[in-house]
């Protein structure tokens, strides 16, 4: 039996499986890590007594502390998940050192900067310590299926892609740019801008942007305001179909194309088809994956790359709007 520690605890370390509608799926660390049988948390950690106290006690928790000094020396753990708000995630990492953890399953964006981000993958490749972003889409199978379909060597030619996303291009947009990353690789910038009148902090602002792949691919980013509702959208257009993720990934659709019954040699898109998408599953997917990679010993090391990679980006896209 593998031992995790949670690191801060809000909505999702395990409050999203507290309150809200029912699910069948876990949509929080502590919810996914109850679900599988090969992993049990040990321990939690939050600032706040009474939130640290109340949380141990919902989710059968033994041990409680208010900050990881507390822990005593001699504690391991297998996995460390990090919960806790972007401003504390680099000396939660620091601290977290020391329990000799194989696996910290850190949230997005993994540091308030790409270049304390890498010194943070640098510490725990010298301490033989996996990091693992939460880039949640990254365990959504139908996205899975996307990416292969996509990149299977046939003739199918993305035309465009237009993706819509809110609250931040660090919070959301970050999710939004680690999807594209994986279906279409790296972007450069060809425009960005700030959206005007946007509630979002300076800090974390709403961009609009068109991006271009190494192909030559546009990729065109446009944020909403999410005080109105939330909105992470993404439509396809390739030379067969139009293929679009609605609802965060919840749903899909598809608009095939089909010849045109009211004009000979022409080709038009068909009715739409939906379908249910694969995101309420991906928390267990993450932790049944890095259970796995326990198992092994066979770690994937690519995506703290990409997530590097797509903070850069972000960096990136936030100086360019302000110039």
């Amino acid at each position: 039996m593998y031992t995790a520690l949670i690191v801060g605890c809000g909505n999702i370390a395990g409050g999203f499986d507290v309150s809200g509608s029912e699910s069948k799926y876990a949509k929080s660390h502590a919810g996914a890590y109850r679900k599988n049988p090969n992993i049990t948390v040990v321990a939690c950690v939050d600032p706040i007594s009474k939130q640290a106290e109340t949380f141990a006690r919902h989710w059968g928790i033994n041990d409680y502390y208010t900050d990881l000094g507390g822990i005593p020396e001699d504690q391991k753990f297998d996995v460390v998940s990090i919960c806790s708000p972007t401003s504390t995630h680099f000396e939660a990492v620091l601290a977290c050192v020391r329990f000799r953890p194989q696996v910290i399953f850190i949230e997005k964006p993994i540091t308030q900067s790409a270049n304390d981000s890498r010194k943070l993958k640098a510490l725990c490749v010298e301490n033989g310590i996996h990091l693992v972003v939460n880039y949640s889409r990254r365990w959504d199978y139908k996205i899975m299926k996307l990416v292969d379909d996509l990149n299977d060597g046939s003739d199918v030619v993305i035309r465009s892609i237009v993706a819509t996303y809110n609250k931040g291009i660090l919070n959301n947009g970050s999710h939004m740019l680690d999807l594209l990353w994986r279906i279409v690789g790296p972007m450069q910038i060809e425009h960005a801008c700030l959206r005007q009148g946007s509630s979002q902090p300076e800090s974390d602002p709403d961009i609009d942007a068109m991006l271009r792949t190494d192909s030559g691919l546009l990729v065109h980013i446009i944020s909403t305001e999410s005080k109105d509702y939330s909105l992470f959208e993404l439509k396809i257009v390739t030379s067969i179909a139009e293929i679009t993720m609605l609802d965060g990934g919840l749903r899909w659709s598809i608009r095939c194309c089909e010849p045109h019954p009211e004009f000979a040699g022409y080709q038009k898109l068909g009715n739409t088809v939906f379908s249910d998408g694969g995101y309420l599953p991906v928390m267990e997917a993450a932790i049944t994956s890095i259970v796995e990679q326990l198992d092994s010993h066979c770690f994937r090391t690519g995506g703290i790359d990409n997530a590097i990679a797509v903070q850069e980006l972000c960096e990136s896209l936030i100086r360019y709007s302000h110039e």
